[in-house]
């Protein structure tokens, strides 16, 4: 049973601390999208390239962070889809992507803010705009913010990746004017992995020992009709309408899923980090359950493709929407279990670890807890798998 604090001091007007047992849920891996017409990824052999072609989709649905809550939860997702599906792309290629909105024509279910521009005048509408972050995009592509397509509208972007473009993990995500927040909150962003030719001779972790990591955080509460949904302020302070303070969520979320597991082999893997929140910085660690003992890691990359050179760390600050590429060796931990923890703390990085919107409740340990890997106890396994 989820223990909902009722009966407690709540700090926000209907809204109370949701206790939900950490590591009790499996990892979501984010599909990977189909193509159309074309192929995923870098060809296999050769250097001929040609387009590939999609078609992305944005619907509301319902989804299930945690198995404790009482209902799935209303969210909006490319596919329908949350994260949305990961799109594999090859530098030295292209894709075309016609992006269609079908979300309901209004209102918001975050509320509406009539203060902030793009609200002002736009109105109460279900509205978006794509943008590819970390892509060299042409401005005709790149998510303006006012090129916007209502609930029924369509556009095709089509995403140069010039052979120059290292491969590294970028991400596409919701942009529209004055209400990117709260589209991105809702669900509307996925993954990109664009894969560099360099790779195939690298002998990285891939296939199911490549797998990627987007760290969010989220409120919920209780809606009039006794359901549980995501809450988010929904408007700016009267006091100053031109600004607000950062929000941060009471749980940690990663790739969908409240403070997860997930099932590896002793083996070496490749994990795609992305900082998919709002405002919360987190500051990444992995440990065997003691914090004050974190475990090495290898860094092999970050927004912009690979390092110079590999760089050992224990542990590694990400800010909002920055990405890394980690190595974490799981081979002398057969039969255990890893986490990882965070220990940013917020505002970052001189706040209090204690969650803003609660001053009067619980310590910030629940947004500590990131999340559980259970190494199995099998022996020698490969690393490298082949994939499209």
């Amino acid at each position: 049973m989820v223990n909902w604090i009722r009966g407690a001091t709540c700090d926000v007007a209907g809204i109370c601390p949701f206790v939900l047992t950490s590591f009790a849920d499996p990892l979501i891996i984010p599909l990977v999208k189909k193509p159309d017409s074309g192929s995923n990824g870098c060809p296999k052999k050769g250097y001929t390239y040609t387009c590939a072609n999609y078609t992305i989709t944005s619907k509301r649905k319902k989804h299930v962070f945690h198995s404790q809550l009482k209902n799935s939860i209303y969210f909006f997702g490319y596919d329908g889809h949350y994260p949305g599906p990961t799109i594999l792309a090859c530098n030295g290629a292209s894709i075309a992507v016609k992006f269609v909105n079908q979300l309901p024509a209004g209102p918001h279910p975050l509320g509406f803010d009539g203060c902030p521009h793009g609200p002002n005048y736009r109105g109460d509408t279900n509205r978006q705009v794509v943008h590819l972050h970390g892509g060299i995009n042409k401005y005709q592509f790149d998510g303006y913010p006012e090129y916007e397509q209502q609930p029924g509208e369509a556009v095709t972007y089509k995403f140069d990746f010039p052979v120059h473009m290292g491969g590294s993990l970028i991400w596409y995500h919701d942009h529209a004017l004055g209400i990117t927040r709260k589209n991105v909150y809702m669900g509307l962003f996925g993954a990109l992995l664009l894969k560099d030719k360099k790779e195939a001779a690298m002998n990285l972790p891939s296939g199911e020992f490549e797998v990627p990591l987007i760290f969010q955080d989220k409120s919920f509460y209780f809606a009039p009709d006794g359901s549980v949904q995501l809450y988010f302020p929904p408007n700016f302070p009267t006091e100053f309408p031109f600004a607000a303070d950062e929000f941060v969520g009471t749980e940690m979320v990663v790739n969908g899923v409240v403070k997860p597991y997930h099932k590896v082999k002793p083996t070496l893997y490749r994990l795609r980090f992305l900082n998919g929140a709002n405002s919360r910085s987190l500051t990444l660690a992995f440990t065997n359950g003691d914090p004050s003992q974190p475990i090495p890691f290898t860094v092999i990359g970050s927004d912009q493709g690979f390092l110079a050179a590999p760089a050992t760390l224990t542990s590694i600050s990400v800010s909002p929407a920055e990405r890394f590429d980690i190595l974490f060796d799981f081979t002398k931990f057969a039969g255990k279990s890893i986490f990882i923890f965070n220990s940013a703390k917020t505002p970052f990085p001189n706040g209090e670890n204690r969650d803003p919107d609660f001053p009067n409740g619980r310590d910030n340990f629940a947004l500590r807890e990131v999340m559980r890997f259970v190494v199995s106890s099998a022996k020698k396994i490969n690393h490298v798998q082949s994939s499209d």
